[in-house]
């Protein structure tokens, strides 16, 4: 239909008109978005815990309104434990035939090291609209406003005021005039401590210019022009490794100076001229490396010289995730090596494979564990084991245990032919997982246990016991 047009009162029903008509008649007067003259324009608010608290609104979006005319506590999806991630409080607008309603709702986000935002609805009859987003740190319990984020006002979800209204914003200049007001006493404050500073420092600069500028200046500029050139070039250390030598004009307190190392020092004490090097405020040596710049300062009152605080630490890259950089004692802007096991779950990639070795139990008797690894990284792992038995008549059963405990479902099959049997169950790091078995009427066997993960190559995940 191309043209179409209302309204006329019906006569014996040859004049009906639907919801869609009906609301055209706002087209281009009234567009989509959030009434702002009305209650607080659905702004979303820390409660306790996990509750946020969506304020009162009215909207208008795909030819429909949604209104909250009462504060809405809601309750957000609890945290992931290794990850963080982004979720949205959104409306949702479904316009099919089989739903045909508008409501506030939480959007889950996808767990990552670095979240996004969620992938809102955008179609023909499902869309929705962010009131907020609001950041989950993993292992999280409490949301707190600064981790809210309010799309109100913005491209997303924007303003719209209805017809002959106007929005109030005095309020609003008000908070703005307040804030700005505080930020300009406090700036000048600081402008006025500054001055104060720089004209103590500026008078004491004069005087000792006026007591050097006599009628030798330029020989005394000179002088101590070329007494300090060398505090600012960097030299080269003499000495060894872990006993420096450099040269050094004028030794006071708090002097500072930077050298480039000539060897390493491995970590042991280590001297400057006879006189001890320390980490800041320790009696702890440093490392020095050879070819870096090292900056030092001396401590008359401890006879000893220090280095400039800086990074420090023992990690390796083989123990800092893969892709992350960090500092050590050794160096700067480190990559690291490490394999990232937040990132894996259960699937079918085997981490380790016993084999198809048969290890067996007689009949009668209780349950015999057969089977034993070690988990050396938490996560949850796919089980996998076969049982059968030596004699078509006999009936085997196998369990999976946790350090002695028995954790798994019981399974039992009858017959000599192989039956695999697969669980997907979470371990801790330590954690024994284990296989225990049992037979009837003939000899029962375990010929094969796998731990399983989603991706392939991953050795020292699992360690082979029994």
């Amino acid at each position: 239909m191309s043209v179409t047009y209302g309204f006329y009162n019906s006569l014996n029903g040859d004049r009906k008109y639907d919801a869609t008509q009906l609301s055209s008649l706002f087209d281009g007067l009234i567009v989509d978005g959030i009434f702002a003259s009305i209650g607080t324009g659905f702004v979303v608010k820390a409660d306790t815990g996990i509750t946020v608290n969506v304020g009162i609104g009215k909207a208008w979006f795909n030819k429909t309104w949604t209104l909250n005319d009462a504060i809405l506590p809601m309750e957000a999806p609890i945290s992931e434990v290794l990850l963080d991630r982004i979720d949205a409080i959104v409306i949702e607008v479904d316009t099919s035939e089989a739903v045909r309603a508008n409501s506030i709702k939480f959007v889950k986000g996808i767990p990552s090291s670095s979240p996004v935002n969620p992938t809102l609805a955008s179609g023909s009859t499902l869309n929705q609209y962010p009131l907020c987003y609001i950041y989950r740190p993993a292992g999280s319990s409490e949301i707190t406003q600064a981790q809210i984020t309010n799309m109100v006002g913005s491209e997303a979800t924007p303003f719209v005021t209805g017809i002959l209204q106007t929005i109030s914003l005095d309020e609003l200049l008000g908070q703005w005039e307040d804030e700005l007001d505080q930020f300009v006493a406090s700036e000048q404050a600081d402008f006025t401590n500054w001055m104060h500073g720089e004209k103590d420092e500026y008078d004491d600069w004069f005087q000792k210019l006026e007591d050097v500028l006599d009628d030798n200046a330029a020989a005394n500029l000179l002088n101590i022009i070329n007494e300090h050139k060398e505090d600012y070039v960097y030299q080269v250390a003499g000495g060894t490794g872990a006993a420096i030598t450099l040269t050094i004009n004028n030794l006071t307190d708090g002097y500072p100076m930077t050298f480039i190392a000539s060897a390493d020092n491995n970590g042991d004490a280590t001297t400057i001229n006879t006189k001890p090097l320390y980490k800041p405020n320790t009696t702890d040596s440093p490392n020095i490396v050879a070819g870096k710049a090292y900056t030092v300062w001396y401590d008359e009152g401890e006879d000893c010289f220090f280095i400039k605080a800086s990074a420090e630490g023992n990690a390796t890259v083989d123990k800092v995730l893969a892709g992350y950089t960090f500092s050590n004692d050794s160096d700067t802007g480190l990559v690291g090596t490490a394999f990232d096991a937040g990132s894996l779950i259960a699937g079918d990639a085997v981490a380790l494979d016993q084999g198809a070795g048969l290890k067996g139990v007689g009949p009668g008797g209780s349950p015999t564990k057969k089977a034993e690894v070690t988990i050396n990284v938490a996560s949850t792992y796919r089980i996998k084991f076969s049982l059968h038995n030596a004699d078509a008549g006999g009936t085997t059963s196998g369990r999976i245990y946790k350090n002695g405990v028995a954790f798994g479902t019981l399974r039992s099959m009858t017959g000599t032919t192989k039956v695999e049997y697969s669980e997907d169950l979470a371990f801790t790091v330590g954690d024994s997982c284990e296989i225990w078995i049992s037979s009837t009427t003939s000899i029962g066997y375990i010929s094969s246990l796998k731990v399983c993960f989603s991706i392939s190559n991953t050795p020292g995940l699992v360690t082979n016991v029994l």
